[in-house]
């Protein structure tokens, strides 16, 4: 264990500041299970209040958020709060109003404003499961950091502002989705959560028999394809949930103040 944490040590003394991944970013992403299996989420603050973010097909259902839990150390805590959604659902994003702050409160603000093309971004989450652990002496809880992995913001798709795509040259794997694609405006501003892992694109490829290997050209056996990662990550705009969320409170807000108060966003039964 010392091993370890003195080689961590050593790599954040020599990797430049600008290329490392900060706490603002680290003590914010979790791991997450619902019904419908394992993801990775993260905090953010809107207005002052936390909010837990995942992606929407990480839920029980695209407007369900109830049976979601939060690993913390050995133990799996339910979460409960009102949800919110993007009206478009097609976006892959859903929120939980968190009763009390879940993790730090660092400076990260949710929004892809200062993102360029071609910059390096960084995703984070619990591929299978995994993660940095550790424990502390006398200590039964362990801790836990999530994967960190790099890529390049490749593309984005805003023909539709109501669902802006951003495409990261990557490699993906199961238990991203729901995690941060974070950046930085300039070397010397903190980190940025610009969009939400939805997962990674598909290619189809042929398979064929062992002496059409060489054949670049060679037609799939008996129809048969397989599925393979293509290096391409998908994720949504950070900006969609925002919405959603200062939307919802807005109408609230008035609705509260005309005396017809009625709460407008998804809550847990």
């Amino acid at each position: 264990m010392r091993m370890m944490l003195a080689a961590l040590i050593v790599a954040c003394f020599c990797i430049p500041a600008q290329a490392q991944v900060t706490a603002n970013v680290l003590n914010r992403v979790v791991q997450v299970r619902s019904p419908a299996g394992s993801c990775s989420a993260f905090t953010i603050e809107v207005e002052d209040k936390q909010y837990l973010v995942t992606a929407r097909h990480c839920l029980k259902g695209p407007n369900d958020a109830s049976g979601l839990e939060v690993q913390q150390g050995v133990a799996w805590k339910p979460i409960d709060g009102p949800a919110y959604f993007p009206l478009n659902t097609d976006v892959d994003i859903a929120a939980i109003a968190l009763p009390e702050r879940l993790t730090v409160a660092f400076e990260f603000q949710p929004t892809s404003d200062g993102i360029a093309m071609g910059q390096q971004v960084y995703f984070l989450g619990f591929p299978s499961g995994l993660s940095t652990k550790w424990t502390s002496s006398g200590v039964s809880e362990f801790s836990e950091v999530a994967f960190i992995k790099a890529g390049i913001l490749s593309a984005m798709d805003s023909r539709n502002p109501q669902s802006v795509v951003l495409y990261v040259d990557g490699h993906n794997n199961s238990g991203f989705s729901g995690g941060p694609i974070v950046f930085r405006p300039s070397p010397n501003l903190p980190f940025r959560v610009a969009a939400v892992v939805k997962g990674f694109r598909n290619e189809f490829t042929p398979v064929v028999k062992r002496e059409s290997l060489k054949d670049q050209n060679a037609s799939a056996y008996e129809d048969l394809y397989t599925r393979a990662n293509s290096g391409i990550i998908v994720g949504h705009s950070i900006d969609h949930i925002v919405k959603a969320i200062t939307d919802a409170e807005k109408g609230k807000r008035v609705e509260k103040a005309s005396g017809t108060f009625e709460r407008s966003v998804s809550t847990p039964p």
